[in-house]
């Protein structure tokens, strides 16, 4: 466990940051499959929700690419 998963582990944390970024963590928390393109970049301000549960350092993707729609 890195030393801030340590420091924050019963906190919530927002990260925003582009899509190729958001592709890597999503990637990470599947286990790094081999062929990377099994998943698409994000659209422009969609929501990834990904989870870390402590007791087994597990990482989990609950959503990807949620987009609000325009009546929002």
């Amino acid at each position: 466990m890195s030393v801030t998963a340590q420091k924050y582990q019963d906190e919530k944390i927002i990260v925003v940051t582009h899509g190729f970024t958001i592709k890597a963590a999503v990637l990470a928390a599947l286990g790094r499959p081999d062929n990377p393109m099994v998943v698409e970049e994000p659209d422009n301000l969609s929501i990834t929700r990904i989870t870390r549960k402590a007791s087994s350092d597990n990482y989990y993707l609950r959503y990807y690419n949620r987009v609000v729609d325009s009546k929002f």
